[in-house]
């Protein structure tokens, strides 16, 4: 359509005009209209696919660092009770009953005033064993140990030969 003012020609066309006026979102739909099925299906396929495969990689992140997190905390648990245990093992460490008793255990330590009695034979788990020698009683001829006679012989035998 033309139409003059004032000496200048305008030349406009109603449907550019009204194309021009939806662009946007509007026109793509109003394509997509025009495409056939089968293709507008092919077409969402190809986005749906693309969106997914954009997505996959952050996917499989957050899994793996879901994963992660699990073995972290696993680990922070375990790290937590030791550090408990610690703790508690300090504090015994602290108390002077407890650094006597382990001393007497470990060490044999005595008090001023108390008498030490060395008793040879077996220890608390029932396994024969010297407390001041570490190294086997075996004879350098025959490789047998020399204390395989008081192992078989009464209680009561080996009570009196402690005492001896």
């Amino acid at each position: 359509m033309n139409t003059t003012t004032s000496g200048v020609q305008i030349k406009t066309s109603s449907s550019n005009a009204s194309r021009k006026s939806r662009s946007g979102g509007f026109f793509l739909f109003r394509i997509l209209l025009n495409i056939p099925t089968s293709l507008r299906f092919l077409i969402s396929l190809f986005i749906i696919m693309a969106s997914l495969v954009s997505l996959s990689g952050a996917i499989s992140t957050y899994f793996r660092e879901s994963k992660n997190l699990v073995q972290v905390k696993k680990e922070n648990a375990d790290l937590q009770k030791q550090k408990k245990y610690q703790l508690e093992e300090v504090s015994r460490w602290n108390d002077d009953k407890y650094v006597i008793a382990w001393a007497r255990d470990h060490f044999n330590v005595v008090m001023p005033g108390e008498t030490l009695i060395h008793i040879s034979g077996y220890d608390k788990v029932g396994h024969e064993k010297d407390l001041f020698n570490y190294e086997s009683n075996t004879t350098a001829n025959t490789g047998e140990s020399d204390t395989v006679d008081s192992i078989t012989k009464p209680w009561y035998e080996s009570v009196l030969d402690s005492v001896k």
